[in-house]
């Protein structure tokens, strides 16, 4: 079997290597090596190549010299046809590497296409992430119900996603398979021993800083506590500025690191036993939080339908409304209760981890949907 998973439209391996997650992401695709299936990325870089030490056994077809990435995805079984004519199953990483996907399942007989949805493009996010408005939006909703529609089968990864690609684009139930965002669990360790919150809060927030991710929230709510506090922001973006003038206002003690690779994120994850992520709003499964649920850490995140899907409050996690005064609330319901209990979530949140959500678990599933799907 040959698997092809084609990057989302205009998405080049170099950005992945930036982003810090060319290494989980390698992690999972060679487990497919173990069944015998030989994997390739398809991408829009040009250089993308040189990035082949990173991923060993993984092969690299790198865009073509052609500018206008439309045309290129319309070419590109052609540009390369001698890796395409031997696909098995053709997956997109997200639902945006549907048109060259579903050129493979045309001109390749006996393949199967495969959409994926780490994250569902919702209205919503269409709207509020994405400023899609107008003809741009009817483009948007008419190449997601193509890729949906002619697909042999969707790949969402949570229950509540499944239901919303089925309802908002006539997609029967039985096409669509749920398979969990997942976590590399000998990666992110757990250290079964016993951790406090009472004495000092290390609180890790992890994201890009924009205004939807809430950090602003988070930190107006610890300025409320009257506790000590010590936080780490990972990641980058336009709304640094913002939230440096809040840390400034309140006097809070926050380091801000840039993108981090994610090798490096379970070194920092352990010198702190608190991982908080109070977004505004999301879709798929965040792996930020199943990371952290890993790894031992205590979790906080925002009451909002993808989170809900993740923990249960008070028994693997907690969760929180959004406001200030609500974070600040929530930290006070957490620091009132004894280690012992607080230990016990984050040993369930571990044990959740291990059993839905590792990366043996999780390619398990997905090999048994290909070899239903070859069997049609």
């Amino acid at each position: 079997m040959r698997l092809m998973l084609l990057f989302s439209f205009g998405t080049t391996l170099d950005t992945w290597v930036k982003q810090g997650l060319v290494a989980r992401e390698n992690r999972y695709y060679s487990l497919f090596n173990e069944y015998d299936v030989d994997v390739e990325f398809l991408t829009y870089g040009e250089n993308d190549q040189q990035h082949q030490p990173y991923l060993g056994k993984v092969g690299i077809l790198p865009k073509k010299k052609i500018n206008h990435l439309l045309i290129y995805a319309v070419l590109a079984p052609f540009l390369h046809w001698k890796s395409f004519r031997k696909t098995t199953i053709f997956k997109s990483n997200q639902s945006q590497g549907s048109l060259v996907g579903l050129l493979g399942r045309i001109l390749v007989r006996g393949s199967r296409f495969v959409v994926r949805c780490g994250w569902v493009r919702t209205k919503e996010m269409m709207i509020k992430e994405q400023g899609l408005q107008g003809w741009r939006m009817k483009k948007a909703l008419f190449m997601e119900w193509l890729g949906f529609r002619f697909s042999d089968a969707i790949i969402a990864v949570t229950p509540s996603d499944a239901r919303y690609v089925s309802e908002n684009y006539g997609i029967s139930p039985r096409k669509i398979t749920v398979i969990p965002n997942a976590v590399d669990e000998k990666l992110y360790s757990y250290e079964d021993h016993p951790v406090s919150v009472k004495e000092k809060l290390k609180i890790v927030l992890i994201g890009r800083l924009v205004q939807m991710k809430n950090f602003q929230g988070v930190l107006h709510g610890l300025a409320k506590l009257n506790r000590p506090c010590e936080v780490t922001v990972i990641g980058d973006g336009p709304y640094k500025v913002e939230l440096e003038k809040i840390v400034l206002m309140h006097g809070l003690d926050v380091n801000f690191l840039a993108n981090v690779g994610n090798d490096q994120i379970p070194k920092i994850l352990a010198k702190h036993n608190l991982f908080m992520i109070i977004q505004t709003h999301a879709s798929g499964m965040p792996k930020v939080i199943l990371e952290a649920m890993s790894a031992g850490l205590l979790t906080i995140s925002s009451n909002i339908r993808t989170h809900r899907e993740l923990i249960e409050h008070g028994e693997n996690g907690f969760l929180c409304e959004q406001s200030g005064d609500d974070i600040a609330q929530c930290m006070q319901e957490v620091l009132g209760l004894p280690d012992e209990t607080l230990n016990a979530i984050r040993k369930k949140a571990r044990t959740d981890v291990e059993e839905r959500y590792s990366m043996t678990e999780c390619v398990k599933k997905e090999m048994a949907l290909y070899k239903c799907l070859l069997k049609k």
